[in-house]
């Protein structure tokens, strides 16, 4: 083995740990709520239309028209959805889910924000800031020209400039609201509808190195929810409490079982190790939940003396495959090669680390990465006592049960057809022994008639030669 080409031993220890880069220790989660209103639309595509009948310029006229109506258009397939909104009735106000199913969570953070969503008439909507701001300059610039030029707007290229512009910005946020929608019905955030105090705001609470807004995002849950003229989209996201180091466990099988770890997944932050579980992967992190009262494998970790259960390990491949470059030999014998060099016989639990190739039983293996982020643990506490034994349903052990079964069936039927055999000898040699315990009596009872018989004559011929004699 050469030096570009790793051979670590674990067959003594009870799991294998990797380290592999860092992860965002996750606990709970946090919300932003967006908001879109369209009555400002609609306000826009009223002002369009009488600005229209007051154009001379019939090219300006058709222009701000077909925007007005391009506007109506793209309104109303926001109001029509491909399906029917689902309806909840717990606040103020009749909300439609038009995209994600809600959880628990996200009912509770409705339910906290009702007296905000509760009165239609008095609610005050905080959409997207910096398309408001874009919207409020123009429009600003617009009255701003209307005061200056009340008689003069009918030819006035800037004022139709201006509404134009103002148009094309409503119609791109509109078409922006629509594919955030259709984003939402695949449960992914539209990183493009945020504004910039809402991404700010995760930046603020999230402020982590070695994980970016858009990673957060990448793990993020959207519903969109509709109440009248107003979509809410409900952004989940994950509320991270630190970034540790993140080591992945794998557990080494003995005699067809393993330890029961919990998990495989730990967040080494400095001294302490904390479990983790429920991890999602985004582009460039990783993103795990807090997992509690895990002890075998804190104990493990902490190299103090731990009390683990057991489970079967038919589930556990004798060679697995983590990553380009990372290949675990589980309880197995093999002949392991790195390129062209030297073969190495293993017998046991190893971890192979590699970065061109390498040959295990004749298999080759590639790293067309040519670089691992992985690398290996040592392993602490070897101290472990076990509580109790776990049979893990699997594939492989319901077929190792299945091929025991069908053995124990045919050694049945072995035994059987057995049985069966001298049980049949046993009749038939009875059979045969009463045949002719039968034959032998009746050829006894035969013999003692004729003897009988013999004798009867015998006496009878006496009798009459004594007669004779007399006479």
């Amino acid at each position: 083995m050469t030096a570009s080409a790793r051979l670590v031993d674990y067959t003594k220890s009870f799991y294998i740990p990797i380290s592999e880069g860092y992860v965002a220790v996750v606990n709970g989660s946090e919300y932003l709520m967006h908001e879109t209103n369209l009555t400002n639309y609609e306000a826009i595509v009223q002002e369009t239309l009488n600005i229209s009948e007051h154009l001379l310029d019939s090219g300006g006229k058709t222009a701000l028209y077909l925007d007005a109506q391009e506007i109506i258009h793209l309104m109303s397939i926001i109001r029509v959805h491909h399906r029917q909104a689902r309806s909840i009735n717990i606040l103020g106000t009749a909300l439609k889910y038009v995209a994600g199913t809600p959880d628990a969570d996200d009912f509770s953070f409705i339910k906290s924000i009702q007296d905000r969503l509760a009165d239609n008439n008095e609610r005050q909507f905080q959409i997207n800031s910096e398309f408001q701001n874009k919207i409020n300059n123009i429009t600003d610039m617009i009255n701003k020209l209307v005061e200056v030029n009340k008689n003069s707007l009918s030819d006035n290229i800037n004022f139709l400039e201006l509404v134009l512009h103002r148009n094309r910005i409503v119609i791109a946020e509109l078409n922006n609201v629509m594919y955030s929608i259709s984003l939402a019905k695949l449960n992914i955030v539209n990183p493009a509808l945020l504004n910039t105090n809402e991404i700010n705001s995760v930046i603020f609470k999230e402020n982590f190195d070695n994980v970016s807004v858009s990673d957060v995002l990448n793990v993020a849950t959207v519903k969109a929810i509709q109440s009248e003229n107003v979509l809410y989209f409900l952004v989940k996201y994950p509320k991270i409490k630190n970034v540790c180091n993140k080591i992945s466990v794998f557990p080494v099988v003995r005699d067809e079982i393993i330890v029961n770890l919990e998990t495989d997944t730990v967040a080494k932050c400095g001294h302490r190790i904390q479990p983790l579980q429920n991890c999602q992967k985004s582009a460039f992190s990783f993103f795990c939940e807090i997992l509690y009262n895990a002890t075998c494998i804190e104990s493990l970790f902490s190299n103090l003396t731990a009390t683990c259960k057991t489970l079967t390990a038919h589930h556990i491949p004798s060679i697995q495959i983590l990553n380009e470059g990372v290949i675990i030999l589980n309880n197995k014998f093999a002949e392991v090669r790195e390129d062209s060099g030297p073969f190495v016989t293993v017998n046991g639990t190893f971890a192979i680390f590699f970065d061109d190739s390498v040959t295990v039983n004749g298999l080759i293996y590639f790293n067309h990465k040519k670089n691992s982020f992985m690398s290996p643990e040592a392993p602490m506490s070897q101290r472990v006592n076990f509580s109790d034994h776990i049979s893990l349903l699997s594939l492989p052990y319901l077929d190792h049960v299945s091929s025991r079964n069908l053995n124990h069936i045919n050694q049945l039927k072995q035994e059987f057809l057995t049985h069966s055999f001298l049980t049949y000898a046993l009749l038939v040699a009875i059979s045969i022994f009463c045949i002719f315990s039968s034959l032998f009596c009746f050829f006894i009872r035969k013999r003692d008639q004729k003897i009988r018989q013999q004798q009867l004559s015998n006496a009878l011929e006496l009798l009459n030669t004594a007669g004779d004699s007399r006479a």
